[in-house]
């Protein structure tokens, strides 16, 4: 997959939590968090701060990106990618560019 440094993963999360103690469970159905089973699947939308204007990432190449971003979208508990996510999924080569 090509990176099209879009910036979508950048300005919303989607995780998936997989826990199978009760408590933890309710604690996020009590919030509106769409649980099933022993997974709750969380839908975050929020800018990153390191996110500039110009879809570029501050952090890239300072060696201080955190890892969910370093290794997006293979190496995170994420769901599906952002809707609006320009990833190349035809591609086998991946970059690691925007985020």
């Amino acid at each position: 997959m090509i990176c099209i440094q879009c910036g979508a993963c950048c300005k919303e999360l989607r995780i998936i939590h997989k826990t199978h103690h009760r408590r933890e469970l309710e604690f996020y159905r009590a919030r509106g968090f769409r649980v099933v089973g022993g997974t709750v699947f969380i839908n975050v939308e929020h800018r990153c701060p390191q996110l500039t204007d110009a879809n570029k990432c501050r952090l890239h190449g300072t060696g201080k990106k955190p890892y969910m971003c370093k290794t997006f979208p293979a190496g995170n508990n994420m769901g599906a990618l952002p809707p609006t996510c320009g990833y190349n999924k035809e591609s086998n080569t991946s970059t690691e560019n925007a985020k």
